[in-house]
């Protein structure tokens, strides 16, 4: 099954050159764990988590003040493109030890597939019945 045919979450983002609060505050008002940054082009070119910024920024007892995204974004980004199958993308997200995994389509962001969803349409087939 291809990906333009599955249902992607709609992913977080937000601008490359945003401050880390900016990122912070993101990420407590949509409640999400995640942020995808996109260069000026809007290409997605790191991702943020709420780990990186306990991990980079406050057990490192840094200041946020002054801090940009690029300063503590999670890099290079493992994406996939749309035009690939669900199984590709499976074993994407297990070789890399990830729970989702960003789909492009002609180098932008098009959703997110979780790990859960694609197993689940692996297990159930092309056809909707389950195996």
């Amino acid at each position: 099954m291809n990906l333009r045919n599955v249902h992607l979450d709609e992913p977080l983002t937000a601008p490359a050159t945003a401050s880390v609060i900016e990122i912070a505050r993101l990420l407590r008002d949509k409640k999400r764990r995640h942020i995808y940054l996109l260069d000026e082009k809007e290409f997605p070119i790191g991702i943020i988590s709420i780990t990186d910024i306990n991990a980079k920024v406050v057990a490192e007892g840094k200041s946020p003040d002054g801090l940009v995204a690029t300063d503590i974004m999670t890099t290079p980004l493992h994406m996939i493109d749309i035009e690939n199958d669900i199984e590709k993308a499976y074993y994407e997200m297990v070789a890399h030890e990830t729970l989702a995994v960003p789909v492009t389509d002609n180098g932008l962001l098009a959703g997110v597939l979780s790990l859960s969803e694609a197993l689940r349409l692996m297990l159930r087939g092309d056809d909707g019945a389950r195996r």
